[in-house]
């Protein structure tokens, strides 16, 4: 268990170069750990659509670019922003694609959806990933980029 947070931690906090050193350095006891778990790994939103909405209106963006990015059918799209419908794993990433995140944005947005992250030992995901990391906010571009690698694309 501990291995598996430690990792998840580390995982977590590489984008703010905090060391596993300076996090365990600072917990002497489950509560400080849980409280450090809640404060950093499980973060103050609830839900991926509180996470989305709020980085986007973070970073002053207009829901019809997002969501011609994201390449989402305007219902669904306004569903899952909304709140009336939970999307499954291609969705957050349409959607955080779409929106401009990086992979350490996506990451959050896929584990408060309940999904797993990028996978680097996943060709897909790893694609998918180094697309995203060369600045692409794309939808269409990723697909047709995994659609000549002859991989799945984002649906």
């Amino acid at each position: 268990y501990i291995k598996n947070l430690k990792e998840e931690i580390i995982y977590e906090l590489t984008e703010e170069t905090v060391t596993w050193e300076e996090v365990t350095d600072n917990i002497s006891s489950k509560k400080e750990l849980e409280s450090f778990i809640a404060k950093n790994i499980n973060s103050q939103f609830g839900s991926f659509k509180e996470y989305f909405n709020e980085y986007i209106a973070e970073n002053d963006m207009d829901l019809p670019s997002v969501m011609k990015n994201s390449n989402i059918d305007k219902g669904y799209f306004y569903n899952i922003v909304n709140g009336d419908r939970q999307p499954k794993r291609d969705k957050i990433l349409c959607l955080c694609i779409g929106a401009g995140m990086d992979v350490a944005h996506i990451n959050r947005g896929l584990r408060l959806g309940h999904f797993s992250r990028l996978d680097p030992k996943n060709e897909r995901d790893l694609r998918i990933k180094y697309a995203v990391m060369n600045g692409e906010s794309s939808v269409i571009n990723i697909n047709i980029m995994l659609e000549n690698e002859g991989l799945e694309i984002l649906k």
